[in-house]
């Protein structure tokens, strides 16, 4: 059994289990949001899924330069700046229309409109989770406990998120906000927890480097390819499993989200207020 306290784990731990948290909860409200301002503002169907789509490729452009360069260039540093560029997408959303800045948010920024997470933040920081376990006899038992908790805070975070979602109603019914005005406050609450993230990267220790767990490692083998580094079988294996996800990602990813939120958003760009959602308002 896993003590509640988290004795067996590191302060490193915690805080990419809040960073995680906190993150996610950033993504649970943009994934439902974000279409429908778009969409809002004036843009059609086509400029929405151009910039959704920059936000995806932004995913395995960033994933790709952590898995690359995070060693080389400091796992905590590449997290910060990571963390930053969320805060300033957050920002751009808030303060400007124009598509050209929104298209360049999408592609710097972290933005997340899958319903779940992808991106840099998961390959960097699932690679340090297992140096934040405390050494103990039952190390491997533990370190998959850690990496269900992980998954669970930021299952947990994202539904938060998207019950925040529903804030928008609330000061456009009760406060007598547009709807336009009502869901920009959440670009600035996500640009705010990007700010927290970086916060909680900051106070990481060095520890997390890969230097800290490896120093038996010489410099030709720290310089070894991704490829050169697994084997023959795994490589086949990782083969596989990314075929799977991709198919996966494909079929339940955040086109089924999006198209559900867009279609909420009238020809004439009026919400369809609660409870007038059924058959007859399509």
């Amino acid at each position: 059994m896993i003590p509640l306290s988290f004795e067996w784990l590191s302060r490193d731990g915690k805080l990419l289990l809040t960073a995680r948290a906190t993150r996610t909860f950033g993504y649970g409200f943009l994934s439902v949001t974000l279409s429908i301002y778009l969409k809002l503002i004036g843009y059609n169907d086509l400029l929405i899924g151009l910039i959704l789509s920059l936000t995806l490729v932004n995913s395995i452009i960033f994933t790709l330069i952590a898995s690359f360069y995070a060693d080389r260039l400091g796992r905590r540093k590449m997290l910060i700046v990571y963390a930053l560029l969320m805060s300033i997408s957050g920002v751009i959303f808030f303060v400007s229309n124009n598509y050209i800045l929104l298209i360049i948010s999408a592609l710097i920024g972290t933005i997340n409109v899958t319903g779940s997470e992808t991106g840099a933040f998961l390959s960097v920081e699932q690679a340090i989770l297992p140096q934040t376990l405390r050494k103990q006899g039952d190390s491997m038992n533990r370190q998959n406990s850690l990496f269900a908790i992980y998954n669970m805070v930021g299952t947990f975070a994202m539904s938060g998120g998207v019950l925040l979602s529903g804030l928008p109603g609330i000061l456009e019914h009760q406060y007598g906000f547009s709807q336009i005005e009502s869901i920009k406050p959440l670009f600035l609450l996500y640009s705010l927890l990007g700010i927290g993230v970086a916060a909680c990267y900051l106070l990481l220790s060095k520890k997390i480097e890969l230097g800290h767990t490896n120093d038996s490692l010489n410099g030709h083998e720290k310089k070894k390819s991704l490829l050169q580094a697994l084997s023959s079988k795994s490589r086949k294996t990782v083969g596989k499993l990314s075929g799977l996800f991709a198919v996966d990602s494909f079929a339940g990813g955040g086109h089924c989200t999006v198209s559900l939120n867009i279609n909420h958003v009238k020809p004439n760009q009026q919400a369809i207020p609660t409870g007038q959602n059924g058959p007859n308002d399509y």
